[in-house]
């Protein structure tokens, strides 16, 4: 299930900045549209900027969820 949802941070920036410009054409009409891409290009800043990410193992705390 969270398998799709490892990623690395390149990644996660790469995936948002395509979603900010999917969003862009929508944008021009739309205000909400509008801070829904501000915010996914915030995020995706915020992420450029930071130096260390601690990466779970999703699978795991499943796992011990079922103990």
């Amino acid at each position: 299930m969270f398998e799709e949802l490892q990623m690395t941070q390149e990644e996660m920036i790469s995936a948002l900045d395509t979603a900010g410009g999917m969003l862009m054409v929508k944008a021009l009409r739309d205000p909400e549209i509008m801070k829904a891409r501000e915010l996914v290009e915030k995020v995706s800043i915020a992420l450029g900027e930071v130096e260390e990410i601690k990466y779970v193992n999703y699978n795991d705390l499943e796992n011990e969820d079922e103990e």
